[in-house]
């Protein structure tokens, strides 16, 4: 598994966080929103905390980046 599709999965749950809240972020979405099998995330991910945790630490390291 590549580091760019965990990325681009992390990406599209950002997006649908932004857009629905923690609620529109599932594991099948995610993978429909970024374009690949509904089944990818879960290589990536075991579950959806663990996406969202992800997503949390990309985003403090951006903050942490630009301070």
């Amino acid at each position: 598994m590549t580091s760019a599709r965990r990325d681009q999965l992390i990406a599209a749950a950002a997006r649908l966080l932004d857009e629905g809240g923690p609620e529109a972020v599932k594991l099948r979405e995610v993978g429909n929103a970024s374009g690949v099998s509904h089944n990818a995330p879960y290589k990536h991910f075991s579950s959806k905390e663990s996406l969202l945790a992800a997503l949390a630490a990309r985003e403090l390291s951006l903050v942490c980046d630009a301070a």
